[in-house]
């Protein structure tokens, strides 16, 4: 089906945009983005409250407890759940977020490999550590004869019990030497990194202004331990840490500035390199609802992008 993919980095006014278009369009919006996924994690993510959220739909919201781990391989099952539900409507959504690699999954897909086992990953370890790698090798020609030829490496292990996970699960291998299918061209949102900061700036400051240490307090009492996911989620660390009379306030706003900072550079790099952006440079005398129509352009230029949902 078709979607209209809108990227950039965290503190670029993604949801602000993706909300004004989705208020024109008259379509729903999905979350790309890995952090949005937490119940009750809400300040310190940014995540759109209910009242920003207006009339229009979302997914991609609140789908896991912080207890719970969560994976690439979820997000993609339940996005493209939901996008079949949008594509028998004829709706085509807005897919908006920062996380590269949620964008990749739904655009490529994860066929070429088989969802995490914990128990079959035991086992096939428990194969090569009796037999070595010729041992994997064995097993993955009896279970996919001349599969073994195309892997890029059929001496390493990890690649060897990869492959076996996804001939188990009936999913094809990617012969060496194809190259991955290249990303399609759609808006990516570029701010001047001084401007970029100063917005960083703001959204910690404000994340502290509504309650982000009474957020980080409930969490703690709610869910005892978070998951490693969740804890990936910036600022909540500094706000335990201020709890526990580790940190002052100031500095950890500092540190939580200095971190979202080096997660915007990272994610720049990303979509420079994985993908083609059609970058929209955005500066502090742009109004969103300027941005948001040279959005709305690269989609009429560029053409929606093409996501499989089965």
């Amino acid at each position: 089906m078709r979607v209209r993919i809108l990227a950039g980095p965290t503190a670029g006014g993604k949801s602000v945009i993706a909300q004004i278009l989705a208020e024109e369009l008259r379509v729903p919006v999905l979350s790309a983005d890995s952090m949005l996924v937490y119940r009750n994690m809400d300040i310190g993510t940014a995540k759109p409250t209910d009242a920003e959220r207006g009339e229009v739909c979302y997914a991609g919201l609140d789908l896991v407890d912080p207890e719970m781990e969560f994976s690439v391989w979820q997000w993609l099952a339940h996005a493209r759940e939901i996008l079949r539900e949008w594509a028998a409507g004829g709706l085509v959504p807005i897919v908006a977020g920062g996380t590269g690699l949620y964008l990749h999954a739904l655009i490529n897909g994860l066929d070429a490999a088989a969802p995490p086992d914990n128990e079959r990953r035991d086992y096939w370890n428990g194969v090569y550590l009796k037999g070595g790698a010729q041992a994997l090798r064995d097993a993955l020609e009896q279970l996919a004869p001349g599969a073994t030829g195309r892997l890029k490496d059929p001496a390493n292990p990890r690649r060897l019990i990869r492959a076996l996970e996804s001939a188990a699960a009936g999913r094809p291998l990617v012969a060496a030497g194809v190259p991955a299918k290249p990303l399609p061209v759609f808006p990516c949102l570029r701010w001047p990194a001084a401007v970029l900061r100063e917005r960083i700036e703001k959204r910690v400051s404000d994340m502290y202004a509504n309650g982000l240490l009474d957020e980080a307090r409930m969490l703690r009492q709610k869910y005892p331990q978070l998951s490693g996911t969740a804890l990936q989620a910036i600022g909540y660390r500094e706000a335990f840490a201020v709890l526990d009379g580790l940190m002052g306030i100031d500095e950890a706003m500092k540190a939580t500035v200095t971190r979202t900072n080096q997660l915007a550079k990272r994610q720049r790099t990303w979509f420079r390199h994985k993908c083609e952006a059609r970058w929209i440079e955005a500066d502090a005398d742009v109004s969103s609802a300027e941005l948001a129509e040279c959005v709305k352009q690269c989609w009429n230029a560029d053409g929606e992008t093409y996501v499989r949902i089965t």
